[in-house]
């Protein structure tokens, strides 16, 4: 708390998170005749269960999302020149305080015009009029009378003023800035399953076997900062220190470029950074597996003359989802962009491509 009142911020510690989790498990009973001996019965409990898929946080698709991360935080950064909005709403409450000290020596006065001793002494926060005001004395002296009351309120204003000059001139602003990327895949394997509980060995139920894996990849970060040079982070903010950046955007096509290259971004980084001083960021890394077992088509099996559910197999079974979760926090400092190569094209950027290509090198361009 001492740290946070401080410095307005608290430094990211690192934490790591492995998570294993079962729900619980359905229990089936089984009942049949077994051909070893048709005379017999048997009753079989069972909890089905599914292997766990095992995730880590060093994924290649979660790594690729830590770099989308960084760099859109990049961008962030770069177009924060100055702390308008929070020196604006800092500035009109200080401004309100100040109306309102104001508005209190106005009405002050005006009592004290009026003769009206008692209601100026509420207003400046005295317990009772002065002793030497009178309606023969001028309003002059009058409100002289009162200035233990009124000397209070203006001190106030000269310290709500500095408060001001200093936010907007002197402190250096403190953002925030947040990203996060998602990614999500679903994959299915279907074999063909078979179930052994028989004491002599041999299979009861037979069952066709789905195995559905969700794997969710996440990665969030952050960074918190001040502006250490307002003109600095103000003209980079605006272009003016990266002309590389200005370039490469008015070469044609070049945001195709940028769709497997990060050209861009890398120019961007050089200066984005500028002006402003980390004081601290972090980066989450978080990956789970959620894997879901179904069985279908549920049959005797060779080892059993008969089975006959008892506990709701009705020609499937869908077992509980077996989770498995990582998640891992680091401190992480201003980080540009480096220079990687992926390709994600889709609809949108098909149509994108192929109309770029026609004006650069289709009829239209020729004529």
């Amino acid at each position: 708390m001492q740290a946070l009142l401080r410095d307005g911020f608290l430094p990211t510690s690192p934490y790591q998170d492995d998570l294993q989790e079962v729900v619980r498990g359905k229990v089936v009973e089984l009942s049949g005749q077994m051909y070893s001996d048709p005379s017999s019965t048997y009753l079989w409990t069972i909890v089905p269960t599914s292997s766990r898929t095992s995730v880590s946080t060093a994924d290649a698709i979660v790594s690729a999302l830590v770099a989308d991360v960084q760099a859109s935080l990049q961008s962030k950064v770069s177009g924060h020149g100055t702390n308008l909005i929070v020196s604006a709403a800092e500035a009109r409450e200080t401004v309100g305080m100040i109306h309102a000290s104001a508005q209190r020596l106005v009405t002050a006065y005006r009592h004290v015009r009026k003769f009206q001793f008692r209601n100026a002494a509420k207003v400046l926060g005295l317990a009772a009029p002065p002793r030497h005001v009178s309606r023969k004395r001028s309003v002059s002296d009058n409100w002289l009378e009162y200035r233990y009351g009124w000397r209070l309120v203006v001190m106030d204003v000269e310290s709500l003023l500095k408060t001001l000059y200093d936010s907007l001139t002197q402190r250096p602003p403190l953002l925030r800035v947040y990203a996060q990327k998602e990614q999500e895949a679903v994959t299915k394997v279907v074999a063909t399953g078979l179930y052994k509980i028989l004491p002599n060995g041999m299979y009861c139920i037979s069952y066709n076997r789905t195995i559905e894996v969700t794997r969710t990849y996440k990665a969030e970060g952050g960074y918190t900062y001040e502006l250490q040079s307002v003109p600095l982070a103000t003209g980079q903010a605006f272009g003016l220190t990266n002309y590389a950046v200005a370039a490469w955007e008015f070469i044609p096509a070049s945001f195709m470029v940028d769709w497997a290259l990060n050209i861009g971004s890398v120019l961007e980084g050089l200066t984005a950074f500028q002006g402003k001083s980390c004081k601290t960021g972090f980066i989450n890394r978080i990956i789970q597996s959620s894997t879901i077992e179904t069985w279908t088509n549920i049959a005797k099996a060779t080892g059993a003359s008969a089975v006959k559910t008892v506990d709701g197999l009705h020609g499937s079974l869908s077992l509980d989802p077996i989770v498995e979760r990582r998640f891992l926090r680091s401190p992480m400092a201003f980080t540009p962009s480096s220079l990687r190569l992926s390709l994600d094209l889709n609809v949108s950027k098909v149509v994108d491509l192929a109309l770029v290509m026609n004006q650069l090198w289709g009829p239209s361009s020729k004529q």
